[in-house]
This record gives structure tokens, C-alpha cells and sequence, in this order.
């Protein structure tokens, strides 16, 4: 099951709704939406994790998961996104930005 979560920073920079995690299609589908910044669009991107090249929807550069890089986050890196970390803000450049779960999906 995946969760819906809303990424806030304290600079005023919010996004809802962002569905992460998987669903009951992912065996067939092989989708595994997840949080990662884009340095060169400043903003928040759900991208699939399992992509073989991850690129920003926006402006097709490089992505980075916040999972994979310790230094985007307070949490371990390779940890799932925990409501008790911090984040580094897009926006702002902070370690600011939390996410909050607000719902589950499937």
C-alpha cells in the first residue's frame, strides 16, 4: 500500500498530494513512485524509482532521490521517507521540509 503525503518547509514551499510507494498493480506495472529533488528546476518530483535513467518531468535533467543521498535528508539514506525527518527544501535550500502523510492509496 502507498501513502499520500504533503512535502511543507517552513520558507512557505508546499506540495500535496504526492502519491509515493507502491500499489496492488506493481507486479504487473513495476511502479514505484517516489520524492526527489531537481536542483536545476528548484522543486519537488515524484518520480518512478525503478526508472533506469530518473529525469525531472519539467526540464528532463537529473533527478535525485531523496532515499538515495543521506545529505538531502536527517534520516539514514536508503530509509523510506519517515514524518520525523527533515528534508532539504527545493525552494530555500534548508533542511526544512517535512512530509506529512495524509492518506493511503493502493
Amino acid at each position: 500500500m502507498g501513502s499520500i503525503i504533503n512535502a511543507v518547509c517552513k520558507c512557505g514551499y508546499q506540495v500535496h498530494d504526492c502519491f509515493v510507494g507502491v500499489g496492488m498493480d506493481y507486479t504487473q506495472s513495476l511502479k514505484n513512485p517516489e520524492p526527489a529533488i531537481c536542483f536545476h528546476c528548484s522543486s519537488l518530483q515524484i518520480v518512478n524509482y525503478n526508472s533506469q535513467r530518473p529525469r525531472c518531468s519539467t526540464c528532463k535533467k537529473e533527478i535525485h532521490f531523496y532515499l538515495d543521498d543521506s545529505a538531502l535528508s536527517t534520516s539514514p539514506s536508503g530509509e523510506a521517507i519517515c514524518c520525523s525527518s527533515t528534508y532539504l527544501c527545493p525552494k530555500c535550500g534548508k533542511m526544512d521540509m517535512e512530509f506529512n502523510v495524509v492518506g493511503v492509496w493502493d
